[in-house]
């Protein structure tokens, strides 16, 4: 018999606030890829591009222009 009330603290802790905390958390997809990509890993280095350096040989940047008609050796 304990006159602290450690008796009462247990029955205002509901049973459900108890399994919420053990049990597991439930979390959208788009976090967990933002965390994925965006949290530190242990023994690696954190690039938040790396997945957007993957381009194949032949990619090219910008826009492909046309010829004109006439260049500077027109002038």
């Amino acid at each position: 018999h304990f006159n602290d009330g450690r008796a009462m603290a247990k029955t205002l802790y509901w049973l459900h606030e108890l399994q919420m905390e053990k049990g597991a958390q439930i979390i959208s997809k788009r976090v967990d890829d933002f965390k994925e990509k965006f949290q530190h890993k242990l023994g690696r280095v954190l690039d938040p591009i790396a997945e957007t350096m993957n381009v194949p040989p032949d990619h090219t940047f910008g826009a492909c222009l046309r010829a004109e008609e006439y260049g500077a050796g027109d002038l």
